[in-house]
């Protein structure tokens, strides 16, 4: 029996969110017949069909992808025995170079001159108000700096190191999350960003502000109602940001400090303002696999190291 045991889409099997102009797919056959090869396979999206000998990196030639549409590709494969195999994979289309109805945001009074460690994180918050049936909502995201996203208190996606490390000067990478199971009436949608990469403590000589001085945060909110209106809500001055969060560092190499005992709605907050950044990026949708949690280890026990003296085979002073 021929079966189609993995298919990709931009090296991705789910998630694909992209603006590669013409996306490429690879797939993997698997057979209990020794004696066979494939023949040919059929890749179809939508109208469209192209015939290929090839498994790897396929490319999409067909109309221009729409940007943020839905796709599905199907493929379908026969042998040499002429037995035949199909396997489907969805992807999305990001921006595609549409221009964000959002502004680069930060707070101009955050003033970081540190050497060797990184800045204090930044927390955003906007307020919603959403007074019609939702049909769908998707957030678009990135950070000069690495960001977590919370809706209503909770994280938003399973991606940790947002938005990835790149070289910033000529690509940023943003995230899309569907949030339309998330979302209420009155619901706060909240950004912490750190350092990272860009502006926090890097390489063994932990240099920081590489790419600007301070966090900078993007994002735009796009709601698609049940009657067919659309809203987009983008970051702009009337967010609200502060350094009195929670989060009191993070950094790559020296973890994080969280500090549950601070309550966000009795701490100062100012209006954010317009950010312009020292570089500019080509914006693109993530590509390649994102950084998710992957297993939990639980503590067995705990011990004070001063009350393990094999530890410490010179005396302690």
């Amino acid at each position: 029996m021929l079966t189609i045991s993995r298919l990709t889409v931009e090296n991705l099997e789910n998630g694909c969110v992209t603006d590669v102009a013409a996306p490429r797919f690879s797939f993997s056959l698997s057979s209990d017949n020794k004696h066979t090869a494939l023949k040919k396979a059929v890749l179809q999206i939508g109208g469209w069909q192209k015939e290929t000998t090839d498994q790897i990196a396929v490319i999409y030639d067909g109309p221009a992808l729409q940007p943020f549409t839905n796709y599905t590709a199907l493929v379908t494969a026969t042998d040499t025995n002429g037995e035949t195999a199909a396997a489907q994979v969805s992807f999305q289309t990001g921006r595609m170079g549409q221009p964000w109805q959002a502004e680069w945001i930060s707070d101009p009074k955050y003033h970081f001159t540190e050497k060797k460690v990184s800045p204090v994180p930044m927390t955003f918050r906007k307020k919603l108000s959403i007074n019609k049936e939702l049909a769908s909502a998707k957030l678009y995201a990135t950070a000069l700096g690495i960001y977590e996203l919370m809706l209503d208190g909770k994280k938003v996606g399973t991606q940790y190191f947002a938005p990835g490390f790149t070289s910033y000067k000529s690509q940023l990478q943003y995230q899309v999350y569907d949030v339309t199971d998330m979302l209420s009436a009155d619901s706060t949608l909240m950004a912490v960003v750190a350092g990272g990469w860009a502006v926090g403590s890097f390489v063994f000589t932990r240099i920081n502000r590489h790419d600007g001085d301070r966090q900078a945060f993007l994002c735009e909110l796009r709601l698609t109602y049940a009657d067919g209106t659309e809203e987009i809500i983008g970051t702009d001055t009337s967010w609200e940001v502060t350094e009195d969060g929670n989060y009191r560092m993070a950094d790559i190499y020296d973890g994080e400090t969280y500090d549950a005992t601070i309550d966000l709605n009795s701490i100062t907050w100012r209006k954010a303002a317009r950010e312009t950044l020292r570089i500019s990026p080509k914006l693109l949708a993530d590509y390649g696999n994102p950084v998710r949690e992957h297993e939990v280890f639980t503590p067995i026990s705990c011990h004070p190291m001063w009350q393990r003296p094999e530890l410490f085979p010179v005396p302690m002073k």
